[in-house]
């Protein structure tokens, strides 16, 4: 991989973008109040807050054109001009060790140990795992037998992953190393109490808040991959409106300094992660939703995926709250077939 410098950003490919955080993050958790949060948001979440964001800077007319670039239930075979990965996480520990971005666990079987019960508990608990466990899950290879993957690798009924965040996050030995094991904490969730005052009445009503704060070094990331009708003023538009949302926030609670960040933008030459050369499944990093001719991919026998609802709400300066349609989508991590 190898990062751009001085160039115009219509000749690279993908860009990451890093949120440095300025302070706690609210995402609503679908069925639960305001008291619990999710550790980051979908990608059809922060795509919604772009959209927000081109609004305010530019105008609801700016926003129907951008919008009206991307593929709809009329027209499935338009090509989008770009395509972005859900929010994950990721750490930048010390200036001298490579910075570990973390990617949504695959939904495969991985053999590890000898103990089928334990290491299911274990891979339950894993959400997460660090570019290069990712890479080498998706490559077929086996992780058993190398100590950089397995912690007791020479014992199957002790044999177990390189796991911090309570055994949420895997990383490989070097990453755990480096962030001094199981003593790093990369984000806590925290609750909040709040107090609601009636207008009227004056009475009080007690709730509470969910949230996450991110340790010094760690943050939330995004992948930008750009497509053939991603122009140079699209790019900039999209640029302008993640820098917008930096200072206006993302999530839920932004009335009390929620969701505030300093985005930092990392032009890309190549893929940012490394797959098989001629693989016949792909796996998801973002909310999916197959077209008409995708389905199939679903159908068949090797497909590992889950169906997720996402639902919320719509806001616009200038409109009242709607309520917005209820679609089903492939969760994060799936693996689908490529094959007919």
């Amino acid at each position: 991989m190898s990062e751009s410098t001085n160039r115009t950003l219509s000749n690279t490919r993908y860009t990451r973008v890093k949120l440095w955080p300025r302070g706690p993050f609210h995402f609503g958790k679908r069925g639960v109040g305001l008291n619990k949060t999710e550790i980051a948001m979908p990608a059809d979440t922060f795509f919604s807050a772009i959209c927000s964001a081109i609004h305010d800077l530019q105008g609801a007319s700016a926003v129907a054109a951008f919008i009206a670039r991307f593929p709809t239930a009329e027209n499935q075979e338009q090509v989008p001009p770009l395509r972005i990965t859900s929010l994950m996480p990721f750490v930048e520990y010390k200036a001298d060790v490579p910075p570990i971005y973390l990617l949504p666990m695959p939904m495969l079987q991985i053999q590890i140990g000898a103990d089928p019960l334990r290491q299911r508990k274990q891979m339950k608990s894993i959400a997460w795992v660090s570019t290069r466990v990712f890479e080498r899950i998706i490559s077929g290879q086996s992780l058993a037998d190398d100590e950089e993957f397995v912690e007791n690798v020479r014992d199957e009924k002790k044999a177990r992953p390189h796991t911090v965040q309570g055994g949420s996050v895997w990383l490989t030995k070097t990453e755990y190393d480096g962030l001094n094991g199981r003593e790093m904490k990369l984000w806590a969730v925290s609750t909040r109490p709040r107090v609601a005052v009636d207008r009227v009445t004056s009475a009080s009503a007690v709730y509470s808040s969910g949230s996450v704060h991110f340790a010094q070094e760690a943050g939330l990331y995004l992948y930008i991959e750009w497509l053939e009708g991603a122009d140079e003023e699209l790019r900039r538009q999209v640029k302008a409106a993640i820098c917008y949302l930096g200072d206006s926030g993302i999530g839920g609670e932004r009335s009390y300094g929620y969701g505030q960040f300093n985005p930092r933008f990392e032009d890309l030459d190549k893929a940012p992660i490394k797959g098989p050369q001629s693989a016949s499944h792909v796996t998801t990093l973002s909310p999916y939703l197959p077209k008409l001719n995708e389905r199939t991919a679903l159908a068949h026998a090797s497909a590992r995926y889950e169906i997720i609802l996402r639902r919320g709400w719509l806001t616009l300066p200038g409109h009242s709250y709607l309520r917005r349609p209820t679609v089903r989508m492939v969760n994060t991590g799936a693996i689908l077939s490529t094959r007919e």
